[in-house]
């Protein structure tokens, strides 16, 4: 995944667009099925024993499932350093440049990997010291962090397996022609992609969640989400029956939050998404044109237009030299043909 470059003044007074209102949309919808999932599985992991020790469980087991992943992940040995050049002392993009970003992205993944485990796994601990029926006596204080990072964890299950989702989609259903660009996909991926027909152009498709900037927004996003939620559960006193019964009733507040939160999130990652496609598609016919010989290759200096000029000029003359040596040849034939036949 790489960064897409964008400015954030441009990206905040953006005109707000159909795939901007469709990605709202989807956002809000999902906001309010997080918040509707979350705060009944917070309820469960409060007035119920058995449901915690089976959360904690759950948690444990996806925490060694994601350490086993993060193992799996063997970063290469890491490269030389990129080359220079000696004359302009340049560095030069090529092979060098693109194994060490490779390496550094599986480092990072490994990292981050390794870093949602262990966030799985104390999520896990606190599912049990949240239960009242066993820790009643622990002061809300302390449980508040408790329900914050439950509910983070939570609300980052959820938004990734539903960008897990999403792509998926795009790969096995978009990509193989089985939904037409007038389809029910059509403006579910265009949310994301803000391009007609394939995601990111026909040439070039790319998944709706495609750069670490929208997984920067996504994060962010699931991090307020799970705060919210977190700490409107951790503010109730839960020795009081009355603040039980409060809790139950209340817990629908945490919904039209859920659902702003959302649509800005979907709103933002929609915007970066189109951004990185603007940017991929520039990129693209710039390599395309050079391609062609109508441009310079990418890293040329100012002086790139007379190059090619005198470069056209030198495959002119060395034609004019080939058409010469050629006629030299046909007429040292056609005397040695005279010669014989006389």
């Amino acid at each position: 995944m790489g960064r897409a470059p964008f400015s954030v003044k441009a990206l905040c007074l953006a005109p707000f667009t159909a795939t901007d209102f469709k990605a709202a949309v989807f956002g809000g919808l999902f906001g309010g099925l997080a918040s509707f999932l979350v705060t009944h599985l917070l309820l469960e992991l409060t007035f119920s024993p058995v449901f915690s020790t089976f959360f904690a469980v759950l948690l444990a087991s996806i925490a060694v499932l994601v350490i086993q992943r993060a193992l799996a992940i063997d970063p290469p040995v890491p490269p030389p350093a990129l080359a220079y050049d000696d004359d302009e002392d340049v560095v030069e993009s090529g092979t060098d440049k693109s194994l060490q970003n490779m390496y550094s992205t599986q480092v990072q993944t490994r990292r981050l990997l390794f870093g949602f485990a262990a966030m799985l796994l104390i999520s896990a601990t606190f599912a049990v010291f949240v239960d009242k029926a066993w820790f009643s006596n622990i002061n809300w204080v302390i449980k508040i962090p408790m329900y914050c990072l439950l509910g983070n964890t939570l609300c980052f299950l959820l938004v990734f397996a539903g960008v897990d989702i999403v792509n998926f989609y795009y790969d096995v259903v978009w990509w193989e022609g089985r939904a037409s660009a007038c389809g029910p996909g059509a403006a579910f991926g265009g949310a994301f992609a803000g391009n007609s027909g394939m995601p990111g152009g026909a040439s070039s498709p790319s998944l709706p969640v495609h750069n670490s900037s929208q997984v920067c927004v996504l994060v962010i996003g699931s991090l307020l989400l799970g705060s919210v939620f977190g700490f409107f559960y951790g503010l109730f006193d839960l020795e009081d029956i009355h603040s039980s019964v409060r809790l139950i009733q209340d817990r629908y507040v945490c919904v039209p939050i859920a659902v702003i939160i959302g649509t800005f999130t979907a709103v933002i990652a929609a915007r970066l998404g189109r951004a990185s496609n603007s940017e991929g598609s520039r990129i693209g016919g710039t390599a395309r044109l050079a391609g062609s010989g109508l441009v310079s290759g990418a890293g040329s200096s100012a002086g790139s237009p007379s190059r090619t000029a005198g470069g056209q000029h030198s495959s002119a003359n060395d034609d004019f030299l080939d058409d010469e040596e050629d006629e030299e040849d046909a007429t040292f034939f056609g005397q040695q043909s005279r010669s014989l036949a006389a």
